[in-house]
Parts: C-alpha cells; sequence; structure tokens
C-alpha cells in the first residue's frame, strides 16, 4: 500500500510538474507576442510619422514651385524638374503643363478608344463601346451615342450612378460610368486628368512616358526614346511617328506638380497637384489649387 502510495504521489507531481511547465511555456509564448506585436506597432508608428513627415515636405515643395511657377514670364511647354530645400531636405518637384494628360472633360471618342486599347488591354468593340459611354456621361443631353449609355441603360443594368450629364470633377468620377471596372480605371488612371487640351488632345512635348505609348501606337520603347531626348533638349527631337489625330500644341493654363522624395525605409513618396495659373497683363499671376492627388508610397528612386 505504501509503494502504491509512493508512486501516486510521484506520478501526481509528475502531472503538476508537467502542467507547470506548460504554463511556463504558454506565458513565455504571450510575451513574446506581446513584444513582437508592441515592436509592431512602434514600427507602424514611426512609419506613419515618417509619412506625414514627409507628405509635410512635398507639400511645402510644391508651394515653392509653384510661387517661381507664378512668377515665370511665360507658359511651359515641357516638365521642368528642379530641387527644393524645405527644412534642411533636398525635394525633387517635376512641374508638367497638363496638356500632356489625356483631358476627360475633352478628349474624343477615337483617343478614349485608343486609351483603352493600348493601355487597358480591351478589344476595339469594348473600347468603343466603354468610350460611347463616357462620352455619353459628360454630355449635357440625355440623347445616347451609338453603342453608349444614358439613364435608360444605367437603370437596366441595375447600375446604382446615373450619367452626370456634366464635366467630370476628378478622374476617379469613372467609376460611375456603365461598363467601367476598376481593374481598367487603375490601368488608365496615369494617363487621365479633368483639366488640359481644351482641343482635347496631347501635347507630346509635356506628355509622360505613358501617355507617349497611346500616341505611338503602344511602343513603350519609342516612347521612352522620345521622353529621354527631351530630357536632355534635343532641339531635333522627331515626333513625326506619334499619331498626328491626337496631337495639339496649345499652350496650357493648367499644370501638375508632382513632388517626391525618399523614405527612411528606402521608399519613394509621391504627391501630386493640379494648379491653373492666370497670368495678368500686370502684377503677379494668381493660383488656383484644382485637385491634390492622393499620396503615394512605391518602390524606387528620387
Amino acid at each position: 500500500m505504501r509503494a502504491a502510495s509512493v508512486d501516486r504521489r510521484r506520478r501526481q507531481r509528475g502531472v503538476v510538474l508537467v502542467a507547470v511547465l506548460w504554463i511556463v511555456a504558454a506565458l513565455v509564448l504571450i510575451v513574446a507576442g506581446i513584444s513582437a506585436s508592441a515592436k509592431g506597432d512602434v514600427r507602424s508608428a514611426d512609419g506613419f510619422r515618417s509619412r506625414i513627415a514627409a507628405t509635410a515636405l512635398a507639400d511645402g515643395a510644391i508651394l515653392l514651385a509653384a510661387r517661381d511657377l507664378a512668377a515665370a514670364t511665360g507658359a511651359l511647354s515641357t516638365p521642368v524638374v528642379g530641387r527644393y530645400q524645405v527644412d534642411g531636405r533636398s525635394v525633387r518637384v517635376e512641374v508638367s503643363p497638363s496638356s500632356g494628360w489625356i483631358n476627360l472633360n475633352a478628349a474624343g471618342r477615337e483617343l478614349l478608344q485608343a486609351m483603352l486599347v493600348i493601355r487597358a488591354g480591351l478589344a476595339e468593340s469594348d473600347a468603343a463601346h466603354l468610350a460611347a459611354a463616357i462620352l455619353d456621361w459628360r454630355d449635357l443631353d440625355p440623347a445616347a451615342q451609338a453603342d453608349g449609355g444614358e439613364d435608360d441603360a444605367y437603370r437596366a443594368a441595375g447600375s446604382p450612378y446615373l450619367p452626370f450629364n456634366g464635366a467630370f470633377q476628378a478622374p476617379e468620377d469613372l467609376l460611375q460610368v456603365l461598363g467601367m471596372s476598376f481593374d481598367v480605371f487603375d490601368s488608365i488612371r496615369d494617363c487621365i486628368a479633368v483639366t488640359g487640351a481644351d482641343g482635347g488632345g496631347i501635347n507630346p512635348l509635356a506628355a509622360p512616358v505613358q501617355v507617349l505609348q497611346i500616341l505611338t501606337g503602344g511602343d513603350a520603347r519609342r516612347a521612352a526614346a522620345i521622353v529621354a531626348r527631351r530630357a536632355e533638349g534635343d532641339p531635333l527631337l522627331d515626333l513625326s511617328a506619334l499619331d498626328s489625330r491626337f496631337i495639339d500644341r496649345a499652350p496650357a493654363a493648367s499644370y501638375r506638380l508632382e513632388a517626391q522624395l525618399a523614405l527612411p525605409d528606402g521608399r519613394r513618396l509621391s504627391r501630386a497637384v493640379w494648379l491653373r495659373v492666370d497670368r495678368a497683363r500686370r502684377g503677379a499671376a494668381a493660383v488656383t489649387v484644382l485637385r491634390r492627388d492622393p499620396v503615394t508610397v512605391r518602390i524606387g528612386d528620387v
């Protein structure tokens, strides 16, 4: 009996010891989890503070660039890059005439269709339908174009939206157009604006590479070569291969100012602001902010 009792007590002590070890292990895991979570929170907070500080620096540099733009004697025809010192940091700002982007409120059906085919990869027929729907969304009359759509088409499709029959106020308004998807919008968002050339064309001397790709019929290499030679100030820049139907060299009264700077984690923060400059005959020009694009953070050099 005594031996059995001793064995039982030993087994009980063993069970207790195992239970204690499990509790200790669980506590270690809990403490490790709390520590990792705290470190993650600290990193997240540091990243948030860095982004807020970088955004403030970018906005400050854009203000300085806008001041210089207002003081300039004439309108810009090509992008200009400058660096501005803000709170001890060097911030890169590129100032570009907005006529280098596709103006949603003026672009014709053929240009919109070409953009949807080349940038979004849509079939010609699908691009034609969507381009017509864009025109119906912005035009003032309630009559639908061929392949387009007005109120009845939106109701039949169960859309929560109806055509605005007025100007696009922001590029994101495109998401209300019948047939527009997030994927298609994402593929063209860096090509479009709600201001620019009133004639609906594109100024190739101001266009970014993604818009030049449309003018070259989808030739990305040729578009990149034009941007490189333009940046070098090539006086003999050959633009003869571009689609002349979509070219408009009229001077722009509005501009896109994009500030970029490096974050501590090696990524690049960008802020873009669209401005209109009204130049008076005498005195300083008046600058009006048309739009502030959301801040973006990407991997890449500044």
